[in-house]
């Protein structure tokens, strides 16, 4: 059940490519670039994959690859709004 429960919550969207940015932005990257160098992501795949699931609530990105981005933005973003 805890599990579950863990798994609604991360399912909150990010918000839009802009706002992804921004909250990159606050943890001290300039780019999606940099933050995607930084975690051995190829920049386009995780543009992409930011662009086709940050926005989205409904449900897991499909592909392995597409939720391991997701699951590394939302760490970086995590850490972000826990020092706020």
């Amino acid at each position: 059940m805890d599990t579950r429960i863990a798994r609604e919550q991360a399912r909150v969207p990010l918000g839009d490519a802009t706002r992804v940015r921004g909250l990159l932005a606050m943890a001290g990257y300039r780019s999606i670039t940099e933050w995607a160098n930084r975690h051995g992501i190829k920049p386009v795949t995780a543009r992409r994959v930011i662009y086709d699931w940050a926005n989205r609530a409904d449900r897991d990105p499909h592909g392995g690859v597409a939720r391991e981005v997701m699951r590394r933005l939302r760490a970086t973003i995590s850490r972000i709004e826990d020092a706020a």
